[in-house]
């Protein structure tokens, strides 16, 4: 069986302070979870216009492509999730509610205490990528462990 192709993006303000992150609805194992914005590739859809197209789902935001910085992969047996980072004006969302949840700002150096368990090292990995551009990408692989 392939792994289920995903993405996940980190939105940040331009100062790199804030990050935008999602309280979800849905799946299960992450309601009430915080979480970046992202989701399933449809057929055919290659993960940077699925991630371009979740980030509109989930938060409204029109990002352009030339904004959206690929940051590398994670992946165990059964998921494969490509990861994005991206900066837009912190006006450009105030709140935003869809049927995945709801999503806002949140401090960086303060993250909720609801965010999914990898998020306080994964976000200011996406934040250094953005900022000094040390890392080219990463390659994250976790033991077979499954999320209905």
């Amino acid at each position: 069986m392939a792994a289920i192709p995903y993405t996940l993006a980190f939105i940040f303000d331009t100062s790199l302070e804030q990050v935008i992150l999602i309280t979800n609805i849905k799946p299960g194992w992450q309601q009430s979870k915080s979480n970046g914005v992202g989701g399933k590739l449809a057929p055919n859809e290659s993960p940077e216009d699925a991630v371009l197209r979740e980030i509109t789902e989930e938060t409204g935001l029109k990002l352009n492509p030339e904004n959206l910085t690929a940051v590398g992969s994670m992946q165990n047996a059964t998921w494969l999730v490509h990861l994005f980072a991206a900066t837009t004006p912190q006006e450009s969302l105030t709140s935003f509610e869809s049927e995945e949840g709801q999503t806002r700002w949140h401090p960086v150096a303060n993250l909720p205490k609801t965010v999914i368990d990898n998020l306080p090292w994964l976000i200011p990995l996406c934040k250094n990528k953005l900022q000094e551009g040390f890392i080219d990408t990463i390659s994250i692989k976790y033991h077979n462990q499954t999320h209905e």
